[in-house]
């Protein structure tokens, strides 16, 4: 359903832009998919349905955690410590 949603999103990408994020709301939650397409993955969150949120701020929050984590991935393999 993920890959789905995102390919009809894409659809509309020269109009509309880039898929920043898509959110659907259920009965009992919210479910919040963000694309990351410069690191190719696709990050998924399962939300209380009454959770208030400002979406582009999660998102910027979550892809800079991701760049943050990648980047300290790459440096500890490429700088071993000794002991």
């Amino acid at each position: 359903m993920a890959i789905a949603s995102l390919g009809i999103a894409n659809e509309v990408r020269e109009v509309a832009g880039e898929t920043k994020a898509i959110t659907a709301t259920y009965e009992k939650c919210k479910m919040m998919l963000i694309p990351i397409p410069s690191y190719e993955i696709l990050v998924g969150l399962v939300l209380q349905r009454r959770t208030v949120l400002d979406e582009y701020r999660l998102v910027n929050r979550i892809e800079s955690l991701v760049e943050d984590n990648t980047a300290d991935s790459g440096s500890s393999s490429s700088n071993p410590t000794t002991t």
